[in-house]
């Protein structure tokens, strides 16, 4: 529990430099204070829960949470909630109307069902390494498409106040919707599948809420 005690002293000492000069930001250092009480918290339990005797599987365990923690940020930086929360903002930039582009992200709603029904297939055919690097290609060449299309056939008429291409928005809406179809049938079925399989049962609950 030294590890800790050290965090423990670095918060007490931290908090007070930061309010003894800037007292205006009372309210932010306390949410930095408290979340990072928080990970001490999270961090003395796991150790907690390693016994004395377990110290070459509490490394092995270590090693397989930075694991999950990697995977858990490629979950998250594919972009899907950008895809999934601002569609219909895009499609508007891409020439749409307010009401077609919040009907269209219908499209991507139905292809994340279809994708995660094809994932729990895919899951059991493929292995997790397989899936996750043709994730991250398409993820990658599919991103780059959609960029590639808004900066020659969008940007353009964004800055000069006209009209895009009447294409534009559909062929942005088919990129959006296989993207979609992409990331929920590998991504988002292997890193669920991989977090819950990783971890030993005693420790599963903290791991992965850590991750």
């Amino acid at each position: 529990m030294g590890g800790a005690s050290v965090i423990d002293k670095f918060l007490g000492t931290f908090t007070r430099y930061i309010d003894s000069g800037f007292g205006i930001l009372s309210g932010e250092v306390a949410f930095i204070a408290t979340t990072l009480i928080v990970i001490d918290v999270t961090l003395a339990a796991l150790f907690w829960s390693w016994a004395a005797d377990d110290d070459i599987m509490a490394r092995l365990v270590k090693k397989t949470l930075f694991v999950g923690i990697f995977l858990a940020i490629v979950n998250q930086t594919t972009g899907v909630n950008t895809v999934m929360y601002y569609a219909p903002k895009v499609l508007e930039y891409a020439g749409m109307t307010t009401s077609a582009s919040i009907t269209a992200q219908v499209g991507n709603g139905v292809m994340s069902v279809i994708g995660a029904a094809a994932g729990l297939w895919l899951v059991s055919r493929f292995s997790r390494r397989s899936l996750l690097i043709f994730d991250v290609t398409a993820v990658g060449v599919i991103l780059l498409a959609i960029a590639a299309t808004f900066h020659h056939a969008i940007a353009s008429h964004i800055a000069d106040g006209t009209t895009p291409p009447p294409w534009a928005p559909y062929l942005v809406l088919v990129l959006m919707a296989v993207f979609m179809l992409v990331v929920q049938s590998t991504n988002g079925t292997v890193v669920w599948t991989m977090l819950g399989e990783m971890f030993p049962s005693h420790v599963r609950g903290v791991m992965n809420g850590t991750a």
